[in-house]
């Protein structure tokens, strides 16, 4: 996904995007269309740099298809553009190209509760976009896995792995047709096993 405008300029106001973990998280759109909100994570873990890209994508691409959810499916597809999480696919036998082709599908057919500004007129400037209540705690294993494991900053790899625990969910099941397990990912992210 490609942002305009200067890389710290537009990493600063991702970085206010962080407040996911709050019962109702709303997206709020700058004068120059970028995002704007607060966030904190527990304590004094980090979300890294590329993490915070990647929510600040699903909220631009929820918004922009008008969904008035951000769910995990949403979040997989973002984490899906990152090098991190395509490396890791590929090492347990998963192509990145054709999960993103299933999750794009399915959020076209699956209609997530949509935004509507009615007939003849354009969505405010203003959009509550929610997160769903899987998609909050995948962020919050995520967080609970990298502070017990005494690291300070949560990644993309920490959220496909979290993503796993929510089994009822439509991105673990496109995972798993694909031939993609939680055991695979965690042995390639421990130790840099693949699966043969």
């Amino acid at each position: 996904m490609q942002y305009k405008g200067h890389r710290s300029d537009v990493m600063a106001r991702v970085r206010e995007a962080r407040h996911l973990l709050a019962p109702a998280a709303s997206v709020t759109w700058t004068g120059t269309g970028y995002l704007r909100t607060g966030y904190q994570v527990g304590g004094s873990t980090m979300l890294s740099d590329e993490l915070e890209h990647c929510l600040a994508g699903a909220f631009l691409q929820a918004r922009k298809a008008g969904h008035g959810q951000l769910t995990i499916e949403h979040l997989l597809l973002a984490i899906l553009d990152t090098p991190n999480v395509c490396d890791v696919l590929r090492a347990c036998r998963g192509d990145p190209a054709i999960l993103k082709q299933d999750l794009e599908k399915h959020l076209d057919l699956s209609r997530p509760p949509r935004l509507d500004a009615g007939e003849g007129h354009e969505l405010p400037r203003t959009l509550e976009v929610q997160p769903t209540l899987g998609l909050q705690r995948v962020l919050q294993r995520a967080i609970f896995h990298v502070e017990s494991g005494g690291k300070k900053e949560v990644g993309v790899a920490h959220v496909l792995v979290a993503i796993f625990s929510e089994k009822q969910s439509r991105a673990v099941h496109l995972m798993s047709r694909r031939n993609v397990t939680r055991l695979d990912v965690v042995n390639y992210l421990s130790g840099g096993l693949t699966r043969a």
